[in-house]
């Protein structure tokens, strides 16, 4: 559904709906996409904004799409923009489980399916982006100077050591057409935005 909402920056709604993130966190062991994650999201377009302005600098969030379609081809999770700076950020989640991020056993576990589904995802929405850039700036009302990505999938509990050192390299190395996606956990998303909201 495409709905765009315009949003200021309310750093006391953000700081409730961070509270609700992590209670959200503490009672549920694993996280599903479509039944928790996205309604929760839904409901708490502060937080939503939030996660574009720290993660990606979109600065200041102006509005924010939860559900956003891609000219019918394609359903953006979150959707968060700037019209001052023209820059947009798009975001995928995924599942928080225990084979969310890698699947199968051993010491050396494959990328899941669930997590280049994700990826893939966002670079089908960058492939579009670049061909039907004038069509999204009639949609949002501003020219697109620059755009990200951020994929949200798994849970820290569910990662060694050496599987965080994996997707944090992939998140920090792998460019898209020299653009960023970024890749964390539920719990990595919300130890820095609760530090950023502290400072």
């Amino acid at each position: 559904m495409k709905v765009i909402e315009a949003i200021k920056f309310n750093r006391a709604k953000t700081k409730a709906e961070l509270k609700s993130f992590k209670n959200f966190l503490k009672r549920n062991h694993e996280l599903k996409e479509r039944e928790q994650i996205l309604p929760f999201f839904k409901k708490r377009k502060n937080l939503s904004a939030f996660m574009g302005h720290v993660l990606q600098k979109i600065d200041p969030p102006e509005m924010v799409s939860h559900e956003y379609t891609l000219w019918g081809q394609y359903i953006c999770d979150l959707v968060i923009g700037s019209k001052t700076s023209g820059s947009v950020c798009f975001v995928e989640f995924e599942d928080g489980k225990r084979n969310s991020v890698f699947s199968g056993n051993g010491n050396n576990r494959n990328w899941s399916r669930r997590f280049e589904h994700g990826f893939s995802q966002i670079i089908d929405w960058f492939n579009v982006l670049d061909l039907q850039r004038d069509h999204l700036k009639r949609e949002l009302g501003f020219e697109i100077k620059e755009y990200s990505g951020i994929l949200v999938i798994g849970r820290e509990k569910f990662l060694n050591d050496k599987e965080r050192e994996r997707m944090m390299w992939r998140s920090g190395k792998v460019r898209v057409d020299s653009k960023d996606i970024t890749v964390i956990t539920y719990d990595e998303l919300f130890e820095i935005l609760n530090r950023r909201l502290k400072v």
